[in-house]
């Protein structure tokens, strides 16, 4: 009797531990590897990602973190900085809410071809994930004009991976150095 038990015990949490891992491996999260946890961990070990000048009495400081979604509404497009240089931007739709992720503003880019490369990269119905730091945009911290992104990404994860650091990937996508 003492055995029976015992055993039903044991395959009970057996069970339990395949279902965890399964609702695990189903997160999104489940997408980022040790290598991308270290990432984040060591852009919180160090500067801040951007921030508002040492003296400015609104300080302010951002830091680069991964987010990721699954199964939401993905819009691509470029945003007009001005009216010859567009910036690359993906919108997450999660909910109520939009979350704008998008490259820091530069004169060079060709956004169409980073954008084509966004989307192999990023399948709504798939896991996917954003490395970059929150843009505060309230006025009163920082003057950006729009439109600006809110959050500056640096690395995408899906299907596949897109890094701004990479210097290939850089040169591909007519980022200047």
């Amino acid at each position: 009797m003492r055995n029976r038990i015992f055993n039903r015990s044991l395959v009970t949490l057996a069970l339990l531990a395949i279902l965890g891992l399964g609702v695990y491996l189903s997160h999104p999260l489940s997408l980022l590897n040790y290598d991308d946890w270290m990432l984040e961990y060591e852009n919180r070990a160090n500067r801040p990602t951007i921030s508002a000048a040492l003296n400015d009495p609104n300080y302010w400081q951002s830091f680069s973190r991964w987010q990721c979604f699954e199964n939401k509404t993905l819009s691509f497009h470029c945003a007009m900085a001005d009216k010859k240089n567009p910036i690359p931007e993906v919108v997450v739709e999660d909910k109520a809410k939009e979350y704008v992720f998008g490259l820091e503003y530069a004169e060079n880019y060709d956004c169409a071809l980073i954008l084509k490369a966004w989307k192999k990269t990023l399948d709504s119905s798939k896991p996917f994930c954003f490395f970059g730091a929150y843009l505060p945009t309230n006025n009163d911290l920082v003057e950006i004009s729009d439109p600006s992104p809110t959050y500056l990404i640096s690395r995408l994860k899906g299907t596949g991976y897109w890094d701004l650091d990479n210097l290939a990937f850089r040169e591909e996508y007519g980022i200047g150095h």
